[in-house]
């Protein structure tokens, strides 16, 4: 909700700067009732003013995060972009199914652990794609640049810790694919369903990329 509220602001500004400082002044200066033009009432306001300030926080410290990343990991990235703008077509942000694309389709030795394991580009492709029709976006609302989900940012989260853990070296795309594996330990996530169907054995795969 806070990428969202963020992302109407910057819209509504359309990069006008003196405009959107107007609103910070009016904000400061009338209260959260008078800046919300009575669309939302201040509690509301309120609380999703804290969320995008949580949300920059964060933003932030993975910003930081992917300034360590492998040369072959920003190129993880950058598929996991192309995959889901131009394949998935799915939704306006980069999710872990975009991660799994990305690692997917970059030569490293997480994609070869992966496909020992019976889990390939157009398999998982296919099954995004059928899991997630309803949410299918148009072309021309896909942003040039996808944020992260917040699922896919404590992966990136994960797998920085991972580096660091391992002697604070670059964020090579084993530690992204273990970060996968740590994130969907509580809850899932499209990729885990993805490496679920596939009947994957997450432990040996662990093994198999040397960590």
């Amino acid at each position: 909700m806070a990428w969202r509220w963020r992302t109407s602001i910057l819209g509504f500004v359309g990069g006008d700067l003196q405009l959107y400082e107007a609103l910070t002044q009016l904000y400061q200066q009338e209260g959260a009732e008078v800046a919300s033009w009575g669309t939302l009432d201040a509690p509301t306001l309120e609380y999703i003013l804290k969320a995008v300030a949580m949300l920059s926080v964060r933003e932030e410290l993975v910003g930081v995060a992917l300034g360590r990343l492998a040369p072959d990991t920003h190129a993880v990235l950058a598929q996991a972009q192309e995959a889901t703008q131009k394949k998935l077509q799915i939704n306006d942000f980069l999710g872990t199914e975009g991660l799994l694309l990305g690692l997917l389709a970059v030569e490293s030795a997480a994609a070869r652990a992966l496909g020992e394991q019976g889990v390939d580009f157009a398999t998982a492709e296919t099954l995004f794609r059928d899991w997630l029709a309803e949410c299918a976006t148009q072309p021309d609302e896909i942003p040039a640049k996808m944020p992260f989900t917040p699922r896919a940012n404590r992966v990136l989260e994960l797998a920085a810790a991972q580096a660091k853990q391992q002697g604070g070296g670059q964020i090579a795309p084993e530690h992204l694919l273990l970060g996968i594996l740590q994130e969907g330990e509580t809850d899932g996530g499209m990729a885990m369903r993805v490496l679920e169907a596939c009947r994957v054995d997450c432990e040996l795969l662990k093994q198999q990329i040397g960590l």
